[in-house]
């Protein structure tokens, strides 16, 4: 991704393209940075309010992609860089864990790679897409269904039950989304298509997972089974009771201060072992860190962005690329996983690969948004 951004701007004329999606980003930034300088001012631990500002940071990001398309940079361009971008990380996240060049499981470098299995949400509305669209070629799907495998066999061995949730709701929207652009007539064969294609990932990536863990497999299934059974009894759930504990803990932190919040580096004294820095919960972060204002900016961004998704959705028709048309549809179920992870995890706020995620996918949605308002299509070079 990276690299598209820079070839793209040092062989064009640089040119900045500002919209409402930059100016309510850059608010949120420009909060952070006051937020951070009370910190500061405050005194807080000096690793603390580092940590938080590199954390809290990423919205920057708004330049350098406000610059690409600026300067004429191409959407499908980004969109694709984006989308290999995650497939390098979810496939090096993937031999990581299971030892095929490490000792595997998820400590030490493979916390870094832990991104890639929750951008699962926000890729695979788009994958279900591409699969489903009949411009989509023999060999391009070949890729997708491998991709949908690798993203399959990840899920079930992280064994991430608010994923798990997630995912089942998002691929439920997604059957619905897809099978209404179809005609009438089509409708429940695609139905029926997608879930039988579904299922049959699900098992095979079952029977990849056996064949990488071989006599551990009972006891790793034993394990999956039980995570996700245990959704239906959160009350008795550790995980569960501390986010509740972190949550009311942050509507204390700020209650002297409801408006503003206690500034980036305020510490929280959890239950969860993340340390005092950071709790569980992106939106309840925001509310400790920059108070009401933070979390109005914070959430109008998906607001906006939401609206964009929507747009894009009921006029995908007229969009000719079929990278950027499926990216298109993806979005209000794009944006739902991005708002309901923000409850369970602070993901969206404090790690690079999802921060990043977000913000180029939020700016990607206004410029096609623009563009289609401008000229009621978009062609295929987009």
């Amino acid at each position: 991704m990276v690299a598209v951004i820079v070839i793209e701007l040092v062989t064009k004329r640089l040119k900045i393209e500002t919209s409402p999606m930059f100016y309510v980003i850059g608010l949120f930034l420009i909060s952070t940075l006051i937020q951070t300088a009370r910190g500061f001012a405050y005194g807080y631990d000096i690793s603390a309010v580092r940590t938080s500002l590199r954390n809290a940071i990423y919205p920057i990001l708004i330049v350098p992609c406000a610059l690409y398309f600026g300067s004429g940079g191409k959407t499908r361009k980004f969109i694709g860089a984006l989308l290999l971008g995650w497939i390098g990380a979810l496939i090096v996240f993937f031999l990581m864990y299971f030892g095929i060049f490490s000792k595997g499981g998820v400590s030490g470098f493979g916390r870094l790679m832990w991104p890639p299995t929750q951008n699962i949400m926000l890729f695979l509305p788009m994958l279900l897409v591409l699969l489903s669209d009949a411009d989509t070629k023999f060999r391009e799907n070949m890729v997708y269904w491998a991709i949908m495998l690798v993203s399959v066999a990840v899920l079930i061995a992280m064994q991430t039950r608010y994923v798990y949730a997630i995912v089942s709701i998002q691929i439920a929207m997604m059957i619905v989304i897809i099978g209404l652009t179809r005609p009438r007539g089509q409708r429940l064969i695609f139905v029926l298509k997608i879930t039988v294609s579904l299922l049959a990932a699900m098992l095979v990536g079952v029977i990849i997972l056996r064949i990488i863990r071989g006599e551990g497999f009972n006891l790793f299934i034993h394990n999956v089974v039980t995570r996700a059974l245990s959704l239906f009894e959160w009350r008795k759930d550790v995980s569960i009771a501390s986010r509740r504990h972190q949550i009311l803990e942050s509507i204390k932190l700020v209650q002297d201060n409801w408006i503003i919040g206690q500034g980036v580096g305020v510490k929280w004294h959890s239950l969860f072992s993340w340390g005092e820095s950071r709790i569980d919960s992106a939106i309840f972060m925001v509310l400790g860190h920059q108070g009401l204002v933070g979390i109005v900016l914070f959430f109008a961004i998906f607001a906006l962005w939401f609206q964009r998704g929507v747009y894009l959705l009921l006029n995908h028709s007229s969009i000719e690329n079929p990278l950027v048309r499926a990216f298109s549809i993806a979005q209000p179920v794009y944006v739902f996983a991005v708002v309901a992870n923000t409850v369970g995890s602070a993901a969206a706020y404090v790690l690079p690969a999802n921060s990043i995620l977000i913000i180029c996918s939020a700016m990607i949605s206004e410029k096609i948004y623009r563009e289609h308002r401008k000229t009621k299509f978009i062609p295929k070079e987009f």
